[in-house]
């Protein structure tokens, strides 16, 4: 089992700028969360998971405004692939996904990483 505490993912709306040339480029945030990623997850000193993976993720907003966090989601896996955690995000083969609020100086996410077959214990939602 694997816990990650990270910032909000940027939304996937929000992934990408278009140059003049119609062309696509990363925009600042992103490569942002990215590198965000990365430290949390070489803070880990492990090898990249094999085989399936599961993830849970939730939300900790700070405010009750309203999130749309379905589409986060394919960002925060790109940042973990990238971040090394896991070879591709093909290998999420399940993914649960909830929020909630609380009063916090910040917004965050808990992200836990199981290989598939270790998906019972719900003991990991610690703050």
């Amino acid at each position: 089992m694997i816990i990650l505490k990270l910032p909000i993912p940027p939304s996937i709306n929000k992934y990408y700028g278009t140059k003049n040339d119609k062309s696509k480029f990363l925009l600042d945030e992103v490569k942002l969360f990215r590198w965000e990623t990365l430290i949390e997850v070489k803070k880990l000193k492990i090898k990249p998971l094999n085989g399936s993976v599961q993830l849970r993720i939730l939300f900790v907003f700070k405010d009750k405004r309203k999130h749309d966090v379905d589409n986060r989601i394919k960002s925060l896996q790109d940042a973990l692939q990238i971040a090394g955690l896991f070879a591709d995000d093909v290998q999420v083969n399940n993914s649960n996904l909830a929020k909630m609020y609380k009063k916090s100086d910040k917004s965050y996410v808990l992200v836990r990483v199981d290989n598939s077959q270790n998906i019972i214990n719900e003991d990991w939602i610690n703050d």
